[in-house]
């Protein structure tokens, strides 16, 4: 669910600010429009290739502290069980 959330962020973020190159008074004559776009698409890839590997750490530690947190109740369950 969580992550459901951080990609729903993430897109409103990329695509809110994608519209602000939309409100330029006027339009280059010199046609590099769709270069720049481009460019900076190449640019956005680089960017979000660097942070996925910081995402999926995050996540496993959430997992290996989630079956850890699971772990240690089942533990204290069977000593009261035992007393």
């Amino acid at each position: 669910m969580k992550t459901k959330a951080w990609i729903c962020g993430i897109a409103a973020v990329a695509t809110g600010s994608g519209s602000l190159a939309f409100a330029a008074p006027q339009t280059r004559e010199d046609g590099s429009g769709i270069a720049i776009a481009i460019f900076l698409a190449f640019c956005a890839l680089i960017v979000i290739g660097q942070l996925l590997p910081i995402f999926r750490t995050r996540k496993a530690e959430d997992e290996a502290a989630e079956v850890e947190t699971v772990k240690a109740e089942s533990e204290e369950d069977e000593q009261q069980v035992d007393r």
